[in-house]
């Protein structure tokens, strides 16, 4: 893989992720009452923090594939 596709491939995680993350907001447990919500609830903010600290992780590795990519086509 050369450094643009490289580049390419992060770029389409990254919409994948933000894909997930609007997933992840439009669901919701049936009944709002409980335990069952409460940890249903908690998961999901687990799973969004999770997926956010990715994309943070995807936006330097991106970065630093376009650095590369840059020097690598310098003469």
């Amino acid at each position: 893989m050369n450094p643009y596709e490289g580049v390419a491939a992060l770029r389409r995680a990254q919409q994948e992720l933000d894909d997930v993350v609007v997933h992840l907001g439009s669901v919701g447990p049936v009944v709002w009452r409980g335990p069952g919500a409460r940890a249903f609830v908690a998961t999901k903010e687990d799973l969004v923090g999770h997926v956010v600290a990715a994309q943070r992780q995807l936006a330097h590795a991106e970065w630093l594939m376009a650095r590369y990519a840059a020097e690598v086509s310098l003469p």
